[in-house]
């Protein structure tokens, strides 16, 4: 669990692999970490928060808990299994609106929720993410490079 990282501001992070096969920090809210502490305590008996050099894997594999688990299918049916039983619990206490959309949730859901998580803690960092991203666009790029002309062009007749 040596993914998990605090930085010189006091903010948590995660380090995976994300989409693309690219490197990514993940900003780990409050109540994220707060759940992880609750986990890492009482079912893996750790302390509550990883140490930067830990092996611990995150989610260990089931027949040895000290590789972690990475066939995405299991991870998903995990992730899914979870989403019913919130969906359950929210319907037992007459939330029936908040578990049917729980119901309707997927893995997909859940990583584009946590992106918007992400950006309210550094928005500069995806600002520059997403024109790099759109400037790897040669289209798209050529798009916004005519109608920032088309602009200008229109300021200079002002």
């Amino acid at each position: 669990m040596s993914d998990f990282f605090k930085d010189s501001e006091g903010n948590w992070w995660f380090r995976t692999i994300g989409k693309g096969n690219k490197a990514r920090q993940i900003a780990v809210s409050d109540s994220m970490l707060a759940a992880l502490k609750h986990y890492r305590m009482n079912y893996l008996r750790l302390s509550p928060l990883p140490s930067l050099d830990e092996k611990t894997p995150l989610i260990p594999h089931l027949r040895n808990p000290n590789k972690p688990l990475s066939d995405d299918s299991a991870i998903r049916i995990l992730i899914q299994d979870c989403f019913d039983a919130a969906a359950n619990l929210l319907e037992a206490k007459g939330y029936s609106e908040e578990a049917n959309n729980l119901r309707a949730a997927t893995v997909h859901w859940l990583r584009h929720t946590g992106i918007s998580e992400d950006v309210k803690r550094r928005p500069r960092e995806y600002c520059s993410e997403m024109m790099l991203a759109i400037a790897q666009v040669p289209s798209l790029t050529a798009i916004l490079t005519w109608n920032l002309k088309k602009e200008q062009n229109l300021q200079k007749i002002k």
